[in-house]
């Protein structure tokens, strides 16, 4: 089935106290409705997120003091997170560099259980930027890599305003989208310890739970990988195995058709969200600090 095409995007960011969603907490969230037709910021929001925390372990990262984060005036927040609420509502797509990340922490949320529920895009991941030097590189160096200037970061707008500007200067928009939501799978880079540095290139992320290499990929870009990987299902069980490119061949095309004959649209013109990747062990990878 045909993808819609996207006129609404929400580009989205949070700034947490860690990366554990059972132990920490989202500090601040920011949010841009962005125009694909126009190719520009409509609308953008920021807030921090009062909740009487008593510390913030990732200050040194975002540089948030957690009594600004008290001190925040609890109505206009929630005021403000409601209205992030309805734009995605309005958008085809939820944006975020390592969306999976971000996703996480609305999961059962009061306010944005709705975004959860919504298709995500990553921009870490999913898109392939015209400068990018490597697969899963960090925001600030696609940023510079495309002439956008870096002026601060690690704050959620911020962070945001980069995306936008990243897209602002795209030839084709519509189509890297396009791209970016056709399905995909789970790939494991079967590469011995000595080789790992092949996968990191590639843009997989050490699973310490798994204890694997992993990225979710188009599964006809998986056929150009120059080392052996395996498709997965995502209960981790292996679809295909190839050692690279021709060998995957004859079964990457069937298993992306049996990938999207389990996308079903829940309304026109969104889709039903895409399964967030699990959300690797914090060793062995220089984004280890996503927020």
């Amino acid at each position: 089935m045909a993808l819609a095409p996207a006129h609404l995007l929400l580009i989205l960011d949070t700034e947490t106290s860690g990366i554990d969603a059972a132990e920490h907490h989202v500090l601040e969230i920011a949010a841009i409705l962005y125009s694909v037709e126009h190719q520009c910021v409509l609308q953008q929001i920021s807030t921090l997120i009062p909740g009487n925390r008593e510390d913030n372990p990732a200050q040194f990262v975002n540089n948030i003091p957690i009594t600004a984060v008290n001190d925040t005036p609890g109505e206009l927040a929630e005021y403000l997170c409601r209205t992030i609420t309805y734009w995605g509502k309005m958008a085809e797509y939820v944006v975020a560099h390592n969306a999976p990340f971000d996703r996480k922490w609305f999961k059962d949320h009061p306010i944005f259980a709705s975004l959860y529920n919504q298709q995500w895009l990553c921009t870490c991941h999913e898109f392939t930027w015209p400068q990018q030097h490597r697969p899963g590189q960090k925001l600030i160096d696609l940023a510079l890599a495309h002439g956008i200037g870096v002026s601060s970061a690690h704050r959620a707008l911020t962070d945001c305003q980069l995306i936008a500007s990243l897209f602002d200067r795209m030839e084709d928009l519509p189509g890297m989208i396009a791209q970016a939501a056709t399905p995909k799978v789970l790939v494991r880079a079967d590469v011995s310890f000595k080789d790992k540095q092949l996968a990191k290139d590639a843009g997989f992320r050490w699973d310490g739970k798994g204890k694997q290499w992993t990225l979710r990929m188009n599964p006809a870009e998986a056929e150009k990988l120059p080392f052996a990987h395996s498709l997965l299902e995502e209960d981790g069980t292996t679809v295909i195995s190839a050692s690279s490119g021709s060998e995957a061949d004859a079964t990457a095309g069937a298993s992306q058709a049996k990938v999207a004959s389990k996308r079903k649209p829940k309304s026109e013109p969104k889709l039903e969200e895409a399964k967030s990747a699990s959300k690797p062990e914090p060793v062995e990878d220089e984004n280890v600090l996503p927020f």
